[in-house]
């Protein structure tokens, strides 16, 4: 029920001016405009309250709001902080990893190099050792050779002067004379003194270039031509 506070006003000045002086009685609709009155603010008291219930609501809502919406940054800043933080292990696990791979490859190069080193080493010894075997073979079957061929051609060793029909010779000359290239080879090896010279003052080379006649003994003189051993 809508009431009219302004009529309700005047008619309660009208009521407060009493014309003897004296309080007026009140009457049925006096009590029923005051009874009006009350209800009217009652409500307007109840409605006040009701907006001041409301208003607070509002205010505890956006403050929860808010509330909710710091707990979301904060939720949200961890959550970056713990995805950088993530990265940066994930990036160091990768450098340690690249790094680790690293020395990986180059502990197995160098076992590589080292293993290639020693097979290098391996197969020098080997040809080393093979190359002594021949060259202690080769001295072998040249000392036999030549003890065999001073002994047949009455020589007892490289430097002897002995004496062969007319004239007196050494080993090296003999060998000149007879053209043999490999004993002169091997005589040469054994340490005969190439200046040493026979009963005609003559050194094995210059017997050798005096015989020559067209080449006849140019694979003798060409023996004389070992490294370190002047003619």
């Amino acid at each position: 029920m809508k009431v009219d506070t302004n009529a309700l006003s005047s008619q309660d000045k009208e009521n407060a001016r009493p014309a003897n002086g004296k309080s007026p009685v009140p009457t049925k609709e006096d009590e029923e405009r005051q009874r009006q009155r009350e209800e009217w603010e009652r409500r307007q008291e109840e409605a006040r309250r009701a907006e001041e219930q409301r208003r607070e609501m509002e205010r505890r809502v956006q403050e929860e709001q808010e509330r909710l919406q710091q707990e979301q940054r904060k939720r949200e800043e961890e959550r970056r902080r713990l995805q950088l933080e993530q990265d940066r292990r994930d990036r160091e696990a990768h450098e340690l990893f690249a790094q680790e791979q690293l020395k990986r490859e180059a502990e197995a190069e160098q076992k590589r190099q080292e293993a290639e080193y020693r097979r290098q080493e391996e197969a020098r010894q080997k040809q080393f050792d093979e190359e002594q075997r021949r060259k202690k073979a080769e001295d072998a079957e040249k000392k036999r050779k030549l003890q065999e061929w001073l002994k047949t051609n009455g020589f007892k060793t490289v430097d002897e002067l002995v004496r062969k029909r007319m004239s007196k010779v050494r080993p090296l000359h003999h060998a000149v004379q007879i053209k043999n290239v490999e004993m002169v080879e091997i005589l040469l090896w054994a340490g005969a003194d190439r200046r040493l010279t026979n009963g005609n003052k003559q050194t094995a080379f210059q017997l050798a270039s005096k015989l020559d006649k067209a080449g006849s003994h140019k694979a003798v003189i060409g023996a004389f031509s070992t490294p370190n051993q002047p003619a």
